[in-house]
């Protein structure tokens, strides 16, 4: 599914349902409030769903937004882990390198 495809568009909806509203999760993102709308629209138009219900005064999620929300927390978490364990890996070559061997004489 193209929704999966770049994980800042699963960063920006999690950023808004968490935040409660766009603005609210544009500060909490530090991103132009625009910018984060865009990212919305991009999502809902790749997942072909509306994931959000939106007035002037709400947002709710619909069935699918429920969905995704737990999927995409599930994919970030996963993303961030392997991101630590590559970058645990690096650390610990370099300091394999680092560390003196003993000399054959």
């Amino acid at each position: 599914m193209a929704a999966f495809n770049d994980l800042s568009l699963l960063r920006a909806f999690v950023g808004i349902v968490e935040s409660g509203s766009i603005s609210a999760g544009a500060r909490r993102l530090k991103i132009p409030q625009p910018t984060l709308s865009r990212y919305l629209r991009q999502l809902e138009e790749n997942s072909r769903a509306a994931l959000l219900r939106r007035d002037t005064h709400r947002m709710s999620l619909t069935e699918t937004g429920h969905r995704l929300l737990a999927d995409a927390r599930a994919i970030l978490a996963l993303a961030e882990e392997a991101e630590q364990r590559l970058h645990e890996a690096q650390a610990a070559s370099r300091r394999s390198w680092l560390t003196p061997t003993a000399r054959c004489t």
